[in-house]
């Protein structure tokens, strides 16, 4: 805040505060006044008033009494005066009403005598609205009065502060300018006292900045030239030092990663910092199809310039063609270098939202003689060098080898989950099958004594009657009652929940069962095409969802054998996986085509079964426990818990198979299933 506007508020509250303490303290002194006179005249009107009515009074002439009220009545502050006798039946009031809301009423009662005789008593009541209101009125103008002195004097006040601080003004101005760098201000030197000899100094003290600038830019341009001698000779040596340096940090970043994709991810900055291009992407050959590629990672800039966040649902990151130039250098085995990449023809007609690629690099990805797939670059600034080769086939080498370990580390680790899992169900189960069985006794009572009491109250046996009878009740007048206390939906209640206990004992019981009964060879595909067809007229009569909503693909490989199971045991797994799969996407407001892909295909030893979705998927802590019973993320109510624990002892103990499931958020979810042919075992 500048100093003569400080100066002029500190005036202007200073004259205010002075104001408001004037106006109020001296009308509240003329209020005390005033209200010590009203006081002394209420006194002196209320004695007179006794004395002048007390011989009219006595001769009970009501004229004179009235005439007499209405004489004193005229003083301005009475609000009510009123003289009442009962025994003479006389009561005279006169009132007026105040429009004033201020003020407060005071009251004052004397009894009326003559001649030692007391002859009635009279009231008046006064009210101080009117002293209040006056008063009002006059600090109302007495605070106009003074404000308008006051906004006199700031006036004045401004144009004399203005007139005398202009010269510290001008001379701010110049020192803020000199600091910003305009060391060509001119500052006026003319003035006279303190402010002169400030102008003065100041001029002074930029001339020797001045000096001093060009001296530091003489020698900063002779150091400039030995630097740039300097990086010539170090660039060599500093860029191999970097290529090795990020190999490191990659490795040691590449140890940490959750995912195979990630690793890839990790790779893109690190490889950009190196070559000092725009866009990058790691592409894998598939292992199916060595003319395919999955798309592991893409730079940020790339996902951005081409909007891949718009085109989610078109982008194909798995098993996308290989291009010419990336299939040339895969089967070449060859790192290309495209400076003028227009020309190209791969890159001469692309699409409308496509990167622009002015300059390319692709370099082959591979682990010993094996080519995993390719590293591609583009949009490097005066195009690609030898250099940009070099360090490009060095972190290549490094991405294959930390893709492969990652690999094997994941194997192992899934290969550890799987055994901890099957330890796991295989304890849970004993444990499911001898809390079933202690339960089941005590619930079989619950249910047949429900039972046998809804009999004996409801049903119209000749037992009943005959004892209702015999103790003079009515069974109809019973049976009304129970309908009207809703008795026998409480016991129905009861009936549902035990019926639905019973059904979770059921399913703890299958987890220790194990029969070979009913195997019989079976077309897996017709067996999930007809739980699809199960799952379609069941939730869509309990959930009141139609399920042919649910875009289902199917890819059935030929030449599926037919395996040795219990068909009705492998639809209650595809079954189970199904409905869950079904309600996740259809509670996920956010996606528009919910959809699931069947794949049916032979392996060496068995048959695998794949269900995905494109549902919301599941974090890292859920996806473990999936297969836990009684482990559940719905509400109370609408599941307990057991349907894949179910499924999996199904597969896994029942047809010595293996069940796993792989899921990320927002990413969808995939349960594999894999079952052994006859006499086979799976490896």
């Amino acid at each position: 805040m500048k100093l003569r506007t400080k100066i002029i508020i500190s005036v202007v509250m200073a004259c205010s505060i002075i104001n408001f303490f004037l106006c109020f303290y001296f009308t509240e002194k003329i209020k005390t006044l005033e209200l010590a006179n009203l006081y002394q005249r209420i006194e002196k009107s209320v004695s007179m008033m006794a004395l002048v009515n007390s011989r009219p009074l006595y001769n009970v002439d009501k004229e004179t009494l009235r005439a007499n009220m209405e004489i004193f009545f005229e003083d301005e502050n009475m609000k009510r005066i009123s003289l009442s006798e009962k025994g003479i039946d006389v009561d005279i009031r006169l009132e007026r009403e105040f429009t004033a809301k201020r003020g407060v009423d005071i009251e004052k009662r004397v009894d009326i005598h003559h001649q030692g005789l007391r002859l009635g008593s009279m009231t008046a009541v006064y009210s101080t609205g009117r002293i209040e209101e006056t008063l009002g009125r006059f600090r109302i103008q007495m605070l106009s009065f003074t404000f308008t002195v006051i906004t006199g004097l700031i006036l004045v006040l401004i144009a004399l502060v203005n007139k005398h601080t202009q010269p510290v003004t001008d001379l701010a101005k110049a020192a803020s300018e000199i600091a910003a760098g305009n060391l060509d201000r001119d500052i006026e030197q003319g003035g006279v006292g303190e402010v002169g000899d400030l102008s003065r100094n100041f001029a002074a003290m930029r001339d020797v900045i001045k000096e001093k600038i060009n001296d530091l830019a003489r020698t900063n341009h002779n150091l400039e030239k030995e630097l740039v001698q300097k990086e010539v000779n170090e660039k060599k040596i500093l860029r191999q030092s970097r290529i090795i340096s990020s190999v490191n940090t990659f490795f040691q970043k590449s140890m940490s990663a959750g995912t195979y994709e990630e690793v890839a991810k990790i790779f893109i900055p690190i490889a950009l910092d190196v070559v000092s291009g725009r866009y990058c992407l790691i592409g894998e050959v598939t292992k199916e199809n060595p003319d395919l590629m999955d798309i592991l990672a893409v730079s940020d800039e790339a996902v951005k310039d081409c909007r891949m966040d718009e085109m989610e649902k078109k982008a194909r990151f798995r098993g996308q063609e290989i291009p010419g130039i990336g299939s040339c250098v895969i089967h070449l085995n060859k790192t290309l270098i495209s400076n003028e990449a227009g020309t190209h023809p791969d890159f001469s007609n692309l699409p409308e939202n496509h990167i622009p690629i002015d300059t390319f690099l692709c370099v082959p990805m591979t682990l010993g003689s094996e080519i995993k797939g390719i590293i591609a670059f583009a949009g490097k600034k005066g195009g690609y060098d030898e250099d940009d080769r070099a360090a490009c086939e060095m972190l290549a080498a490094a991405l294959a080898e930390a893709l492969s370990l990652k690999k094997k580390e994941d194997e192992k680790k899934n290969l550890e989950e799987m055994m901890v899992q099957s330890e796991k169900m295989v304890s849970i189960g004993g444990l499911a099958a001898g809390m079933a069985h202690e339960i089941n006794n005590p619930l079989a009572g619950i249910l047949q004594n429900t039972q046998v009491i809804r009999n004996r109250l409801k049903e119209k046996l000749p037992a009943n009657v005959s004892a209702a009878g015999e103790f003079g009740l009515d069974l109809d007048g019973i049976q009304a009652y129970m309908e009207k206390r809703e008795i026998f939906k409480m016991i129905d209640s009861v009936l549902d929940a035990g019926k639905r206990a019973a059904a979770i004992v059921s399913n703890m019981l299958s987890f220790s069962r194990k029969s070979s009964s009913s195997f019989m060879p079976e077309d897996v595909c017709e067996l999930l095409d007809k739980t699809l067809e199960l799952a379609e007229s069941d939730y869509s009569l309990k959930k009141k969802f139609d399920f042919k909503k649910i875009r289902v693909i199917k890819e059935y490989g030929p030449g599926i054998p037919k395996i040795r199971c219990k068909s009705s045991e492998i639809q209650q797994v595809f079954f189970n996986i199904l409905s869950n799969g079904a309600q996740a996407m259809i509670s996920w407001e956010q996606l528009p085509d919910p959809c699931f892909i069947l794949k049916i295909y032979r392996q060496e030893t068995g048959v695998g079964i794949e269900i995905s979705d494109n549902g919301p998927g599941m974090k890292e802590e859920i996806r473990k426990r999936v297969f836990e019973p009684f482990f559940t993320t719905k509400v109370v109510g609408e599941g307990t818990g057991l349907g894949l624990a179910v499924s999996y002892f199904i597969v896994t103990e029942n047809h010595k198979g293996q069940i796993e499931v792989s899921s990320k958020p927002l990413m969808g979810t995939k349960f594999t299933i894999l079952l052994p042919l006859e006499g086979m075992e799976l490896r």
